[in-house]
């Protein structure tokens, strides 16, 4: 039972600091979702990409509107060490264009263009026996405005962790992460979940490639072995430095919300997937801070329209 029949793992970002190129969540492939037996040992890898877009969006209490189309492309490499010892590498680039009115309730300008995501990480598992796992993650990237300077958007931490598989089909597991993200320190909880409540039924964390990038939780409904539908939400919070030739010189961005989406998944046999995405960003919030980060102007926004497309495919 337990572990004998996990295979791959990845690390999964928020959607809020996958924006800050920051790691919140360390997720393990296990029965639930994936199925697997364990493979021979050698180096296993996955790669997807991502395509959302939320639509025009009104401001709380005052004129202006904005858009946002979003992409990102996810690639990870895994091996066993052997000893119980797995290691695995991530590379993420994320893409974030926006498009505001003129004027809008952050200013008489836009307060910021297209954002930048590259992150790197490196990340460990120690099996302690065939039902508990030790995990952890070392992570770096860069947040910025397209043109402004990357090391002053330098995101970096870790996280560590602990999980058990209490039968074939379900899994719990906590951690906590520390994490630089641009210009503030953060403590970040980790909680891990996976769970095949019966041959259709699942609870879950979200997968990477999707609107709540892996932070989060979500109910799916397996119809067969082709098509799954799931009702997911997770928590949105990045910040990213600003361009030194923009309308606030080298300064800092900030968006936050909850996405709450349904995913209807396709699978392309046994190790490749497309998924569609419908939803909305609710408890949206925008804001716009000097390069010490003390906030020149922040708005509300109304629940934002999302909709997009992922590809995934293991190998």
């Amino acid at each position: 039972m337990g572990y004998r029949h996990v295979r791959n793992f990845r690390i999964a970002h928020s959607a809020a600091v996958a924006a800050a190129a920051a790691c919140t969540t360390i997720a393990f492939s296990t029965p639930a979702r994936a199925q697997d037996t364990m493979a021979d040992p050698g180096w296993q890898g996955g790669a997807s990409v991502v395509g959302l877009a939320e639509t025009r969006t009104d401001f709380d209490g005052s004129d202006g509107h904005f858009s946002v189309n979003r992409g990102w492309a996810i690639g990870t490499l895994s091996r066993s060490l052997g000893g119980g010892v797995d290691m695995g590498l991530s590379l993420r680039y994320g893409y974030a264009d926006f498009d505001f009115s003129t004027p809008n309730a952050l200013g008489a300008a836009a307060p910021w263009g297209s954002i930048v995501t590259p992150s790197v990480g490196l990340n460990l598992r120690y099996r302690l026996s065939q039902t508990d796992l030790l995990f952890g993650s070392a992570q770096w990237g860069a947040s910025y405005e397209s043109g402004a300077s990357a090391s002053r958007g330098q995101t970096y931490g870790g996280i560590v962790g602990a999980s058990r598989f209490f039968s074939p089909t379900a899994m719990l597991g906590i951690g906590a992460g520390v994490f630089r993200d641009v210009n503030r320190t953060r403590i970040i909880p980790v909680v891990l979940v996976n769970w095949q409540i019966d041959p259709h039924w699942y609870v879950a964390n979200p997968l990477e490639a999707g609107p709540a990038g892996g932070a989060g939780l979500e109910l799916g409904y397996k119809f067969n072995d082709t098509w799954s539908l799931a009702l997911a939400a997770g928590v949105r919070n990045t910040r990213f430095r600003l361009d030194a030739d923009g309308p606030v010189p080298s300064g800092i961005g900030q968006e936050s919300g909850v996405p709450v989406f349904a995913e209807l998944t396709y699978k392309l046999g046994k190790n490749g997937s497309i998924v569609g995405y419908a939803g909305v960003v609710a408890a949206g919030n925008l804001r716009v801070m000097n390069s010490d980060g003390a906030t020149l102007s922040s708005s509300d926004y109304d629940a934002a329209p999302i909709v997009g497309m992922s590809a995934s495919i293991r190998f």
